[in-house]
């Protein structure tokens, strides 16, 4: 199993580590860009989560390390060099030549292993989190982005209207029909609608901008966003439904990981109390006579100082404090689960008000309104209320379309992306 999570890794890694590093020109598009099209972008390309796959990687090494035995030592000594009354310096040394190997304790090995499976764990579950952190933020970027797109849309809609109705009370001004006065305000109302429209368009750059940095790009290379979501907008899930995901939340999984990590500190400070055990071997060979010896010998250290009691106490201790971080992670989670919840389900209503009465309402008045100014029926106060009564319900319902999208994702990410819901319904390779 963990063979094929690190061959799976690799293959993960090292297909997208050309596109990260920016081969093959990854400026090139052929046409507008979809939000699966943004998100494959950036989770090949992006810095982050290659430096969380090197660190999985990194971790999955830890445990071969750790499987490994004590190595053994040899030992080469001279003794006697030079003895007085020795002709040749060499007559008279006799040449040692050992061998040493370590007994570790009982039980350290295996809280060794331990403690590495919890660290490589604790890093998959890292990089679970930036995945499902990069969807999340990748979704609020591209939601943004189209929503920059859709508000400068409606900014130059709004202009054009505006340029009409400038245009037409500067003709009835000076055919004398109203007040210079009327004429003059209309073409400041143009004016601020113009400054709208050029501060929309700055927005719509620093939005692709902020977008395109995810995979270290640049937003003058993006042609266009579609927007594939579904347009209707579905009911937000209940809270019975969603806090059983929450155990699927990496954050939350990284708990189990260390309180592994801190079982395996428990049972290595427990094998302290255990003596250590060094075996030795040697050759002894004497260069005058040409004779040789052999010795063997056991060293044994004597726990007098409790060292391993004392440690015992210490891992046990910090165990105990991860576990109750972890129930407080859990209610945190909890808690902002509970409170997306309640924000979906506002903006849900806001929204389905706002399309259902507001808009088709206020659509129906600057309609009406318009067409009354255009005959003279109606002033031009009249019609800038209607306009901006119309722009404002448009506004109001893009701002909570975004909200939504933005709120979802991060019910979303709470979950583990267990709601399979924008971007997190992607069929990903597991780390776990």
């Amino acid at each position: 199993m963990k063979f094929v999570f690190t061959f799976l890794l690799y293959i993960a890694l090292f297909s997208g580590s050309d596109r990260a590093t920016g081969s093959g020109d990854p400026t090139q598009f052929d046409g507008p860009l979809t939000f699966d099209q943004c998100l494959d972008r950036v989770l090949s390309m992006n810095a982050h989560l290659t430096s969380a796959r090197f660190q999985a990687l990194a971790a999955e090494e830890t445990i071969r390390h750790a499987k490994a035995w004590p190595e053994p030592g040899i030992g080469i000594a001279a003794e006697n060099v030079a003895e007085e009354g020795s002709d040749d310096a060499w007559d008279s040394a006799e040449m040692v030549y050992g061998i040493t190997a370590s007994i570790e304790p009982f039980g350290a090995r295996r809280a060794r292993i331990r403690e590495a499976t919890a660290i490589s764990s604790a890093a998959a579950c890292d990089l679970e989190t930036a995945r499902l952190d990069l969807i999340t933020e990748t979704v609020r970027r591209f939601v943004d982005a189209r929503l920059a797109d859709d508000q400068l849309d409606l900014a130059v809609q709004a202009e054009e209207l505006t340029k009409e109705m400038s245009d037409s009370a500067g003709r009835r001004a000076e055919a004398g029909r109203v007040s210079p006065m009327e004429a003059d305000r209309a073409a400041a109302e143009y004016s601020l609608i113009a400054m709208e429209r050029r501060r929309a368009e700055r927005n719509r750059t620093a939005a692709r901008d902020s977008l395109a940095s995810l995979w270290n790009g640049s937003g003058a290379d993006i042609p266009g966003l579609i927007d594939d979501a579904a347009l209707h907008v579905s009911p937000p899930p209940d809270d019975t439904a969603v806090i059983p995901h929450i155990e699927s939340n990496p954050d939350l999984k990284r708990w189990d990981a260390e309180l592994d990590r801190h079982n395996a500190a428990v049972l290595a400070a427990s094998s302290l109390t255990f003596p250590a055990i060094e075996l030795g071997g040697s050759v002894r060979r004497q260069n005058a006579t040409g004779d040789s010896a052999y010795e063997a010998g056991v060293t044994i250290t004597l726990p007098f100082f409790s060292r391993g009691r004392s440690a015992v106490r210490a891992a046990a201790l910090t165990r105990d404090a991860s576990l109750a971080d972890k129930q407080t992670a859990r209610v945190e989670l909890e808690t902002e689960a509970r409170r997306l919840c309640s924000e979906l389900r506002g903006l849900f209503a806001e929204i389905s008000e706002l399309r259902d009465i507001t808009a088709p309402a206020a659509a129906r008045v600057h309609e009406a309104v318009l067409e009354g100014f255009r005959q003279g029926k109606f002033g031009y106060l009249d019609s800038l209320e209607a306009r901006r009564a119309l722009i404002d319900s448009g506004n109001r319902r893009m701002n909570a379309s975004a909200e939504y999208r933005k709120r979802l994702a991060e019910l979303d990410r709470i979950c583990g992306g267990r709601l399979g819901t924008m971007g997190f319904n992607r069929k990903e390779t597991s780390y776990e």
